[in-house]
């Protein structure tokens, strides 16, 4: 009886041992997949302010153009 008590144990303790291990193994993927995200986050963040400084240059560009030649074209 003491030995299938013990058997039972040292088995139970594998299966334990195996489960942490594959958690261990989701949360790493876990882990992986997030840096992925943040990494592709600030890409955006980066794109994001490139095109806002393109929209304030060329805005600012534009609006000088166009107030130029709406100027001329209405003779004042």
């Amino acid at each position: 009886m003491t030995t299938l008590d013990s058997k039972h144990k040292r088995e139970k303790r594998s299966f334990i041992s195996y489960q942490l291990s594959v958690i261990s193994y989701q949360l790493s993927v876990i882990s992986y997949q997030l840096s992925v995200i943040s990494y592709q986050l600030s890409v955006i963040s980066y794109q994001l302010s490139v095109i806002s400084y393109q929209d304030r240059v060329v805005g600012c560009w534009g609006f000088r153009v166009l107030g130029f030649w709406g100027f001329r074209v209405l003779g004042f």
